[in-house]
């Protein structure tokens, strides 16, 4: 097992080093759970507290294509492990979610998130935008912040 398992990916999904200058996608992982004898599954655990939330799905998705495009030692033909579980422990609810995702998802994984970050990775202006988190911001309003959202 790994604990806090560091996975820097490239712009082309290649594993690089965490701090390292072609690192675009990064995922910290809580567990790993490396795969024993023929089984090429690989189990990524993140604890999680407080409330369950649809965004963390999305966390899901990129911990699967962390697991499928890093380079772990016990594969040692280098070939991807054949699926990823992934389970999400919410210790305050006492509940795990997980999700299985196989090899032959990794693909429309890719094109999923390279789509979610297009507009991102291209703006220039990085304008302001409310959302959920506002008021917990060290920068809202409510805390005598210069940004005028989370009043």
């Amino acid at each position: 097992m790994l604990i806090e398992q560091e996975v820097a990916l490239t712009e082309d999904w290649n594993a690089t080093g965490w701090f390292d200058a072609d690192a675009w996608c990064r995922v910290k992982m809580d567990f790993v759970v490396l795969p024993d004898g023929d089984d090429r599954t690989l189990r990524v655990i993140d604890l999680k507290t407080g409330k369950m939330k649809p965004e963390h799905r999305d966390q899901v998705e990129l911990y699967a294509l962390g697991g499928f495009c890093a380079a772990w030692p016990s594969f040692k033909d280098d070939a991807p492990p054949s699926s990823i579980m992934v389970e999400l422990w919410y210790s305050d609810q006492g509940q795990i979610i997980d999700a299985e995702y196989v090899l032959s998802e990794v693909s429309g994984l890719k094109k999923l998130w390279v789509k979610r970050t297009r507009k991102m990775l291209s703006d220039t202006k990085f304008i302001a935008k409310p959302g959920g988190y506002c008021g917990y911001c060290d920068f809202a309003a409510k805390k005598d912040g210069p940004c005028r959202f989370g009043a």
